[in-house]
């Protein structure tokens, strides 16, 4: 599960190398949807590296200059 302020929302967590993910659903329901995509990712850990060999750890202007401008999406 993933906390939230106010919800708890269904999740599967799964650690690759020395990263923790956890894949949410924004849902209310106990458990995932495993015909649904999950909606909220959540990666911790140390030495991890996003597409075009960008570091986990890179700052939002590094993250901009790789990727462009972020785009918001609203639930």
């Amino acid at each position: 599960m993933r906390e939230a302020e106010e919800h708890s929302y269904p999740a599967v967590e799964f650690h690759v190398g020395g990263l923790t993910v956890l894949a949410s659903q924004t849902i209310e329901a106990d458990s995932v949807k495993s015909d649904d995509p999950a909606d909220t990712w959540e990666v911790k850990g140390a030495n991890g590296v996003l597409p075009m060999g960008v570091s986990l750890r890179s700052s939002w202007t590094q993250l901009r200059r790789a990727y462009g401008a972020a785009v918001v999406n609203t639930v």
